[in-house]
């Protein structure tokens, strides 16, 4: 298949560069490099009508750092004539270099789109380049805001540069994904890896994400609300952005851990160093899911006595010490070894925070306590993230 694309805007940029004489770099956008910024992800919404609008107002009322899309941003065909009508009016203060009719523009990048089927015109994404001012091809590019490295792909059959594992523009994402440094990266793609909605998973997009270096995905395609976890990376599928609603099928994936098709609604993320936290809300404004991701894990610091070796108490205390407050801490998640000692059992916990006393009731006979931590994931820190999976042996009581 052969695919010819027309850059007008190259053209009016090197004519402008030669007749007033200035550089031809790009300007450069509203991008903190720390703190905490806060972005939207609205997916399938290219469709004016109330529903976009709706859409549209929730995002625009949680004053968003930028703007990501998850494809299908001008439907039905991604021609030229409905470009503006289905983008332009609702967020043409976010896009950058806007000159449609609906006001004015940002100056700096606020809005990051990706491809998606409905975007390809007669074969080609002419209208959408020629739209939007953004990075590298256009096609497929990434960028930095904040904490977080976004890596936005065109995973329609039609890109040029290919769309399978082995693709080209695979072979840039691993490149660029695995030497990144910032504390997260997300990628944005249009077709779901994987999702339970009525055009299911989308086997050519399961890249290798999380070896790569990706701590969360994005994906539209179906018009749902989907979180899913496979092999420990997070997936999420957002099309409820305004076209219409759409179904599950009739068997859910194993991976689902959360679904919804009950109202159009939009993503709203906070990122910091720290952590991302992802939220769903419907266009009422009603959440509907929150899911945290985190690149640190609490975990356990000590598990000592809390009096001398030798006792001859009843009861004996531990101090179990976390590396950050946590929570959910109960008698199941901890084993008590017993030797030469019957009868004995935890009998109370106390604490909070970073430390906690774990008392042990000793039993009858002389020998030796020792207590470990078996988390069961119910440990968590102010994140919701798990303590690191794993057992902690901790000190041993002589008991005499």
């Amino acid at each position: 298949m052969k695919i010819f694309f027309e850059n007008s805007k190259l053209l009016y940029w090197l004519i402008l560069v030669s007749l007033l004489g200035i550089g031809a770099t790009m300007p450069p956008s509203r991008i903190p490099q720390s703190g905490s910024v806060v972005f939207a992800a609205i997916g399938d919404y290219g469709v004016a009508g109330q529903p976009a609008a709706d859409v549209a107002n929730l995002v625009k009322s949680w004053n968003p750092d930028f703007i990501v899309t998850l494809g299908d941003n001008n439907h039905p065909d991604g021609a030229a004539y409905s470009i503006d009508q289905n983008i332009g009016q609702y967020y043409h203060d976010y896009i950058f270099r806007y000159n449609g009719k609906f006001g004015g523009g940002s100056a700096t990048r606020r809005f990051f789109p990706v491809l998606g089927n409905h975007d390809w015109h007669q074969s080609s994404p002419n209208a959408y380049l020629n739209y939007f001012d953004l990075p590298g091809n256009e096609r497929y590019y990434d960028f930095v805001y904040g904490p977080v490295h976004f890596f936005m792909l065109d995973s329609v059959e039609y890109e040029p540069d290919g769309f399978t594992a082995v693709s080209e523009q695979a072979k840039w994402l691993k490149k660029n994904m695995s030497a990144s440094t910032l504390p997260f990266q997300v990628v944005v793609t249009h077709y779901p890896p994987y999702s339970s909605g009525k055009h299911g998973s989308v086997p050519f997009m399961q890249w290798q994400f999380k070896e790569w270096g990706a701590d969360a995905v994005l994906a539209g395609h179906n018009h749902i609300y989907e979180r899913l976890s496979v092999n420990g990376l997070t997936y999420f599928v957002n099309g409820l952005g305004g076209d219409e609603v759409g179904t599950f099928r009739s068997e859910i994936l194993p991976e689902s851990q959360f679904r919804y098709n009950g109202d159009f609604g939009a993503m709203r993320v906070e990122a910091t160093d720290l952590y991302m936290k992802f939220q769903f809300y419907t266009r009422g404004n009603i959440l509907v899911d929150e899911y945290m991701v985190s690149n640190r894990a609490p975990m356990v610091s000590s598990i000592a006595r809390a009096s001398t070796e030798l006792s001859n108490s009843g009861s004996v205390d531990f101090n179990v010490n976390f590396s950050e407050p946590v929570t959910g801490v109960d008698v199941s998640d901890f084993l008590l070894t017993a030797n030469g000692i019957s009868g004995a059992y935890i009998s109370n916990i106390i604490g909070g925070g970073t430390n906690y006393v774990v008392s042990v009731h000793t039993g009858a006979g002389d020998g030796s306590l020792r207590l470990d931590l078996i988390p069961n994931n119910g440990i968590v820190n102010s994140y919701a993230v798990p303590l690191v999976s794993g057992n902690f042996a901790g000190e041993s009581y002589l008991i005499d």
